[in-house]
């Protein structure tokens, strides 16, 4: 039988197929390394991976996404991308519907989809924030491969931020401070509930805009200040200025300013702390009044030392030419070539005596002729002399019946209602309605208080006129010597300045109230009395003669030179002493003899209070009429207060001292 030939394969395709072989073998080799690369790769990368079909059916998972998602892997191979089994939720904390997740939404929109932060409900409650980025896969069998990220910390810090910040905004809403942010120009950018109370307004009516309106415009210069002192060296700048609230009240605040900066130091926002301080600043600007009404009270005093003194001297040296005058006019009737020239001397005398007077009133605040006396025809009769010549205003008038009394000096009450009356007439220039009104009033404690004078009962006189009226700033000044709202030259602005002062030294009170083209009201407060109204008497004309022996005391010579011969012309006998120690002696010699003791008030060593008190310690019955270049205030109300029987003040004339004498001996 013959053998089938044997095929032999070529030795260069046996080599060949050898080599398929081994390339074979070394790619299945490369698959199997890269597949474990991948699949280690796959497992341990930090972000969760799953993988799912056309379906959505998840078909693969790694182990982050196992522990992010709370789910293990076989589970995860039986759920969909958007199974019912799924719990996740928002950021808001809401529920979170399938249609909104990233991996469904870039399976059915074909696209890409980034960042979805959402949070997973795990089977234990817990709650796992995570980023979710997802993309469409293009290999066969293949529909999306989903990333997780975990960004629970990042959230929790994110929470935790939040609350801190509501708990600071909440804090910052609770304080009792007014609070705010605003950009170096002004405009604000945070305000808490105690500003938008203080200023009775919304936060949409503040936010956004400058607070500039808030501050008067007076102020305002005290935003550069911050600007330019605050810095990084000077962190804080405390500052005090007026601001506005909602019904136009003024209010002092104080606020304390803080710099927020950014990169390269650059100022970026201001935080600003305040508190009202209005009752502090009314407290300095009380205590600054008191102690101007202090100084004024040191300074008047002072002029008032000086005045008197020269008032005393001159109205002694007018006593001396009043006295001669007076001498020289009991011998000459009115045929006499010199009878007219002895009347002008002592009419001169008399407008001088007024001189000093007016400069003792002004200097010591003295009042001369105080009496009691009824407003209602003080107030009267004032506004008839002024009308008559002012047609152009009509005078209306409203008096309570029944008034009570005041105890004022007629003439220095009259001449404040004179100022007040010329003083409505100019706002009125056009002519316009001056109303009068007096009425009974009682100032309570706090009221009187604050204007310094004691509570009680007063009479007040309302002055009110229908004419421009006055800003703050005028009525602020509106009593300043030397105020005037008038051009140079037509007013001295001492009218008010000088009602002001009479009523002060009245212990009284003159007030204002006004509005710009509103009228004026000015209000004066006189303290009443319970003294009645006593009728006045007509003096008696000519010289009043007398007898019996009168002790004449003065220093001054040409006192004594002109006294004794107008007292010996009136018929008394006349013995004279140089000092207090000089009258003790004379009255002791001839208490018995002595009918009154006419005694000068200041004389060196021992004064006139000192002498009255010895003489009344030799005579408690003793009659001393008090003379003195000064005015019946002050030392001469005191003596006069511890049983003096009188007083006259120098210059006299011979009928006044006649009269005097007769007055006082009259009551013995």
């Amino acid at each position: 039988m013959a053998k089938k030939p044997t095929h032999k394969e070529p030795e260069g395709r046996i080599r060949e197929r050898g080599s398929d072989t081994a390339r074979s073998e070394r790619a299945e080799e490369l698959l199997r390394v890269a597949l474990i690369k991948y699949q280690t790769l796959f497992e341990t990368f930090p972000l969760g991976i799953t993988v799912s079909d056309e379906a959505g059916k998840i078909r693969e998972a790694n182990a982050t996404a196992e522990k992010l998602l709370g789910v293990p892997k076989d589970e995860h191979t039986r759920r969909n991308i958007d199974g019912p089994e799924w719990r996740i939720v928002r950021p808001d904390g809401t529920p979170m519907p399938a249609e909104e997740y990233a991996s469904v939404r870039a399976l059915k929109e074909k696209r890409q989809v980034e960042d979805v932060e959402m949070g997973i409900v795990k089977p234990d409650g817990e709650t796992t924030w995570i980023s979710v980025s997802a993309a469409p896969l293009s290999l066969e069998g293949f529909g999306v491969v989903v990333t997780y990220g975990d960004i629970t910390q990042r959230k929790q810090a994110e929470e935790a931020l939040r609350r801190s910040e509501a708990e600071y905004r909440a804090v910052v809403e609770d304080q009792t401070e007014l609070i705010c942010r605003y950009l170096p120009g002004g405009t604000l950018t945070f305000v808490n509930g105690a500003y938008c109370r203080y200023f009775g307004r919304e936060k949409v009516d503040l936010i956004g805009r400058s607070f500039l309106p808030l501050i008067p415009e007076e102020d305002r210069r005290i935003i550069h200040q911050i600007q330019t002192l605050i810095s990084r060296d000077n962190p804080v700048v405390t500052i005090e200025h007026r601001v506005i609230l909602q019904d136009g009240q003024l209010r002092w605040q104080q606020w304390s300013n803080r710099g927020i900066y950014g990169a390269q130091g650059r100022l970026l926002e201001i935080q600003a702390v305040g508190r009202d301080i209005t009752e502090r600043k009314q407290a300095e600007e009380e205590k600054n009044r008191l102690e101007n009404q202090l100084r004024h009270a040191q300074k008047m005093q002072a002029i008032g030392t000086l005045a008197g003194g020269i008032a005393h001297d001159f109205n002694n040296l007018l006593m001396g030419i009043q006295g001669r005058a007076s001498l020289m006019l009991t011998g000459v009737d009115a045929s006499s070539p010199h009878f007219e020239h002895l009347n002008g001397i002592e009419e001169y005398v008399r407008s001088a005596a007024e001189l000093t007077k007016q400069l003792l009133g002004f200097a010591r605040g003295g009042r001369y002729e105080v009496k009691v006396t009824d407003l209602n025809e003080l107030v009267d009769r004032s506004a008839n002399l002024f009308g008559r010549t002012k047609k152009e205003i009509s005078i209306h008038r409203k008096f309570q019946p029944e008034l009570w009394m005041v105890e004022v000096d007629r003439r220095q009450i009259e001449q404040v209602l004179i100022n007040l009356f010329v003083n409505a007439w100019q706002a009125m220039p056009a002519g316009g309605e001056l109303y009068l009104q007096t009425e009974n009033a009682a100032l309570d404690g706090g009221y009187a208080k604050t204007h310094g004078v004691k509570p009680g009962s007063y009479v007040k006189v309302s002055v009110t006129d229908t004419g421009v009226g006055m800003d703050e700033a005028t009525k602020q000044r509106v009593f300043d010597p030397f105020f005037t709202t008038k051009e140079m030259g037509r007013g001295t602005g001492l009218g008010l300045a000088s009602a002001y002062g009479i009523v002060r030294n009245h212990e009284g009170i003159i007030t204002i109230d006004s509005e710009k083209n509103q009228g004026s009201t000015f209000a004066v407060y006189l303290p009443a009395t319970d003294k009645a109204l006593s009728e006045e008497k007509e003096p008696v004309e000519g010289l009043l003669e007398g007898e019996g022996t009168i002790l004449l005391v003065d220093d001054e010579e040409m006192i004594l030179d002109v006294g004794k011969p107008m007292l010996e012309r009136l018929g008394y006998k006349v013995l004279v002493a140089r000092s207090g120690k000089e009258a003790k002696e004379a009255y002791q010699r001839n208490a018995g003899l002595i009918k009154m003791v006419i005694l000068d008030m200041v004389m060196p060593q021992m004064s006139g209070g000192e002498t009255f008190e010895q003489l009344k310690a030799i005579n408690p019955n003793v009659k001393v009429l008090l003379s003195s270049g000064y005015s019946i205030d002050g030392r001469a109300r005191e003596i006069l207060a511890r049983g003096c029987d009188g007083f006259i003040q120098k210059p006299f004339s011979c009928a006044d001292l006649s009269r005097k004498l007769k007055e006082v001996l009259d009551r013995w």
